[in-house]
């Protein structure tokens, strides 16, 4: 089959022209000719029209193009649906495997399909190519990596509690959002070596090379500063050195700050030094107070910059984790574009100076031409805008925005949690499902939670419409609209294999406590900090080791002593000498030996290993091969 057809002229007429001009032949005898140009149609096609009406007044009056398709409008669109869904959640079928699930559903309706689609078990990929021309909503497209974290952190909860904590600041100090003094920081990496552009080069060539420094280039940290009335605050660059050279700086946004650090990333005693830049910049007060939105990252939350922070007027609200792509205006807006300008620059810096590889003293240069063309008021405000911070607006995700994370909700009470997770397919009355292999669900097909419904299934011609309850969760039910009922019985994708859920979460003992977003300036979160850096200072006790005794070099002792050779196999039992509370302890012997351990010998043992304790007595059981002290109860 040919890859694309030559386009069919369609028809230019609708269903209402064609009934009209074929009444106006029947009715008033107007000749073919005179009629088709009346209403604006081809002659030929109005003659046989109104041949087609003699025969069927019923006759349909548009032409009929679509006549070989497999599944109908109805289910292709549950089909682009499912499709569109999966890929919102970050777990997207690939080409064959859309195919494979075309096959599969026309295989559970019953769907007559060509030989080829049986014998590849999957659909062609000519029906796959049309498919997508039918429905415009679908591209084949190339997705980002992105992390489990960062797609399970973006949850409703996460984010209801940022704009809570972000309205709470805007009612308690009203001049923040009156005067707009709203401001948002965050770090981005800036190397000596660029990705490379696109360029114009030969048709055909299999491997094209572009100029760069080094394979791996050093890295510095360029921390952006930007205002929500479209302004920006110098930058700060994060040198990779132990001392920070003035020549560092050269070319770079005027009242930069140069800090240097071994490693070139962002720490916490450095961040104290940027907060300071950023109080002498904008001129913060406790009189004018300003707030700062940053992520939570563990260079920012440290006891003394919360300190210099409160006591400076600056209030300082952190983003949940890994929801940066969402809720920080620089990632939305603005670092895209700088990235891309900087990119440029190197280019440009090493077309300039061809043979010379770029090192750190032109970082500041090329994050200066990046800063300044980036850094518009357009794309700082429509940063803040479409993360609802200014204006504010807490409802500006909706739940299509949050299907990253519905992978992994979860009940908290699983047994209650399968109670709710319902949805309905209805079976009609006098659907024969002996012979219909479709309409067997099965465990497999549906899920863990329907193993009960596959009986249900097999006959219903007895009795009226039937509902089957299918373990579904209620979110996805309302993310995807489906029903059963498109065409008879026509399952659906969505019925057949659901979307992608994690299994539940097991009991565990030791649960990390998870960050979330908070004013890192109160009185709560001050305390926290000044609670966890007073921890740090103390120094741990050692634990204390419990002492291994070797029972069998006291009995050798023995032995010697009383002129008697065993043969004793050496064993370690572990003693715990701290038992001086009333707690129950039980030491069990081990057979070690080719001839038992007589009751003289564990006598001797513990005659040398308790000669200097005088309280507590001790005493053996002839009957049991447990030690009992004093207060020991338990036996073997």
């Amino acid at each position: 089959m040919v890859r694309k057809k030559k386009e069919r002229t369609r028809a230019t007429f609708t269903a209402e022209q064609m009934m009209a001009a074929v009444a106006e032949v029947k009715n008033n005898q107007t000749p073919l000719r005179v009629a088709a140009e009346m209403f604006d149609v081809k002659f030929t096609t109005l003659r046989r029209y109104v041949l087609k009406e003699r025969e069927n007044a019923n006759s349909k009056m548009v032409p009929n193009y679509a006549v070989r398709l497999i599944f109908t409008k109805e289910q292709e669109e549950s089909l682009c649906d499912y499709v569109k869904t999966c890929s919102k959640m970050a777990f997207g079928l690939n080409t064959f495997k859309v195919r494979q699930l075309a096959y599969e559903m026309a295989c559970k309706n019953n769907i007559v399909m060509p030989e080829s689609w049986k014998n590849n078990k999957c659909a062609s990929k000519d029906w796959l190519r049309a498919f997508i021309q039918r429905n415009p909503t679908l591209s084949l497209r190339k997705p980002e990596a992105c992390s489990l974290s960062r797609l399970t952190s973006f949850t409703k909860p996460n984010v209801d509690r940022f704009f809570s904590n972000l309205e709470e600041i805007y009612n308690k100090h009203p001049s923040i959002l009156q005067e707009i003094r709203i401001y948002n920081l965050d770090e981005t990496g800036t190397t000596t070596v660029q990705r490379p552009h696109k360029v114009v080069a030969q048709k055909g060539v299999k491997q094209l090379n572009q100029c760069t420094s080094a394979e791996r280039g050093l890295l510095a940290t360029t921390c952006a500063i930007i205002r929500a009335n479209g302004t920006f605050l110098p930058p700060t660059i994060v040198f990779p050195r132990k001392k920070f050279n003035p020549l560092m700086l050269s070319g770079a946004p005027p009242g930069t700050l140069g800090l240097a650090n071994p490693s070139g990333w962002m720490t916490a005693e450095l961040f104290t030094e940027v907060l300071n830049h950023f109080i002498k910049q904008t001129g913060t007060t406790k009189e004018n107070p300003s707030l700062l939105i940053l992520d939570n990252h563990e260079s920012h939350v440290s006891l003394e910059t919360a300190e210099i922070a409160k006591s400076n007027g600056v209030i300082i609200l952190t983003l949940p984790p890994h929801t940066s792509n969402k809720l920080q205006p620089l990632d939305k807006s603005v670092f895209f574009s700088f990235k891309n300008f900087y990119n440029n620059a190197i280019d440009a810096w090493l077309l300039n100076h061809p043979g010379q590889p770029m090192t750190l003293y032109q970082i500041a240069h090329c994050v200066g031409v990046a800063h300044s063309k980036s850094m518009t008021p357009e794309n700082i405000m429509s940063g803040f805008k479409s993360t609802g911070i200014y204006p504010f607006n807490s409802d500006i995700f909706t739940e299509t925005d949050f299907l990253l994370s519905s992978v992994t909700d979860r009940q908290e009470n699983n047994l209650e949690g399968m109670e709710s997770r319902k949805a309905v397919v209805v079976i009609r009355q006098g659907t024969d499902c002996s012979n219909n292999d479709g309409e067997h669900l099965s465990q497999k097909e549906i899920g863990p939670s329907t193993s009960n419904i596959a009986s249900t299934s097999s006959c219903v011609n007895s009795s009226p419409s039937t509902e089957v309850q299918i373990g579904l969760p209620d979110e996805e039910k309302s993310d995807l609209e489906v029903t059963s009922d498109l065409n008879g019985t026509f399952i659906t994708p969505f019925e057949m294999q659901g979307f992608p859920k994690a299994a539940p979460r097991k009991n565990l003992k030791r649960v990390r406590k998870s960050k979330k977003s908070v004013i890192l300036t109160s009185t709560p979160e001050m305390k926290e900090l000044s609670y966890k850096s007073e921890k740090k200072k103390t120094p741990k006790t050692p634990a204390v080791k419990k002492i291994k005794r070797n029972i069998s070099v006291i009995l050798d002792n023995k032995d010697k002593s009383l002129g008697k050779k065993k043969k004793v196999r050496k064993v370690k039992e572990k003693i715990d000498d701290e038992t001086d509370t009333e707690t129950d302890e039980s030491i069990k012997l081990m057979e070690s030996s080719d001839e038992d351990i007589t009751l003289a010998d564990l006598q001797y043992y513990f005659a040398q290993e308790h000669a200097n304790e005088t309280e507590d007595s001790y005493t053996i059981n002839d009957d049991t091969t447990i030690l009992k002290k004093r207060f020991c109860v338990s036996q073997v």
